[in-house]
C-alpha cells in the first residue's frame, strides 16, 4: 500500500486509473488512494448520507470480524429509526464496550467512509490528519 500512494503522489492519474472517483486537482489524491484502498481491503466502508441502520447493521458485523473479534454488538434495536448521523454516535457507545471504535473519514462528499480501530489507537488516529473524525 505504501508503494502505490508514494506512486499516486508522483503520479495522481495512477489513481484515477485504479479506483472509481473522479476527483477534481484541489483533492488529495493520496488521501483518496488510501481510503479506497482501506475500503478495497475490507478495513472501512463507504455508504450514502440517507443509509438506514439495516445495511450499516451487517458492515459494522463484518468490521468486528475483519478485527478478530468473534463478538456481535447487541441492544441495538433503538437506531433503526434513527438517521445516519444520529445512528453513528449511538454505534460508537456500543462498540467502546467491545474496545473498538469507528471514525469517520472526510472526503468531502455527501456519504460517510467509516473505519473500525481498535479504542486503544483512538488518540494515534485523531492526531494523524484532521479528516479523521471520532462520532
Amino acid at each position: 500500500m505504501i508503494q502505490y500512494l508514494n506512486t499516486v503522489s508522483h503520479d495522481p492519474f495512477m489513481y484515477e486509473d485504479t479506483y472509481f472517483r473522479m476527483p477534481d486537482e484541489r483533492q488529495d489524491m493520496v488521501w483518496l488512494a488510501m481510503l479506497d484502498n482501506l475500503i478495497e481491503k475490507g478495513y472501512a466502508f463507504e455508504i450514502d448520507w440517507k443509509e438506514n441502520y439495516s445495511s450499516v447493521n451487517s458492515i459494522i458485523q463484518n468490521l468486528l470480524l475483519k478485527w478478530g473479534s468473534s463478538r456481535e454488538h447487541n441492544d441495538d434495536a433503538h437506531l433503526y429509526g434513527l438517521d445516519t448521523d444520529a445512528f453513528f454516535p449511538k454505534i460508537n457507545s456500543i462498540l467502546e464496550s467491545l474496545n473498538y471504535i469507528i471514525f469517520n473519514l472526510d472526503i468531502d462528499s455527501d456519504s460517510y467512509l467509516i473505519v473500525m480501530a481498535p479504542a486503544e489507537y483512538q488518540q494515534q488516529l485523531l492526531s494523524l490528519d484532521p479528516r479523521i473524525k471520532k462520532y
